[in-house]
């Protein structure tokens, strides 16, 4: 359970740190104009639910796992070109694959919690989600906090270097 908790706040900082800062993102870092800084949230949502929409057929193709670790790799090469990003253009399609990488991440996760051997399925859910509503909520002040103190640029190179650990994490239950 502790390896999935450890998962679920990596993927759930970078779901909350995408939708909460996204827009202020391109407008402020790569100063995108105000029409356009709201897009890379909509690309990211519409790659999300599309994601969401193939998940079962990815699951049963490559084992939930395996996707998951899928997600990650796409989530950190989305981080990595939003990062060096100078234009809205190039980050556009960073903002796509984070939203595709992050799509099953919940799915699996609540799945695997409830199935934890030695725990109810009830008390394994409610453990994570409690960790998973943490990190959702307060992933995004931490990041605020880490863009006030140097950018957000290295605030969301933070995220990147979650995004890493959920690989990692992922890779020991494998």
């Amino acid at each position: 359970l502790w390896i999935i908790i450890t998962i679920c706040l990596c993927t759930y900082l970078v779901e909350g740190t995408i939708t909460d800062w996204s827009s202020v993102y391109l407008r402020d870092v790569i100063g995108a104009s105000e029409a356009i800084a709201g897009r890379g949230f909509a690309v990211y949502a519409f790659f999300m639910a599309t994601g969401r929409f193939m998940g079962d057929d990815l699951m049963a193709r490559y084992g939930s796992l395996h996707v998951l670790k899928g997600g990650g790799f796409l989530c950190v090469t989305g981080l990595l070109i939003v990062i060096i990003s100078t234009s809205h253009l190039f980050a556009m399609p960073g903002f796509a694959l984070i939203g595709a990488g992050i799509s099953l991440a919940s799915p699996i996760l609540y799945q695997a919690s409830a199935k934890v051997k030695g725990l109810a399925p009830g008390i394994g859910l409610a453990t994570m989600n409690t960790f998973a509503m943490t990190a959702f909520l307060g992933g995004p002040v931490l990041i605020g906090f880490v863009a006030q103190l140097f950018t957000l640029r290295i605030a969301f190179l933070f995220v990147l270097l979650a995004a890493l650990l959920w690989i990692i994490q992922t890779s020991l239950i494998i």
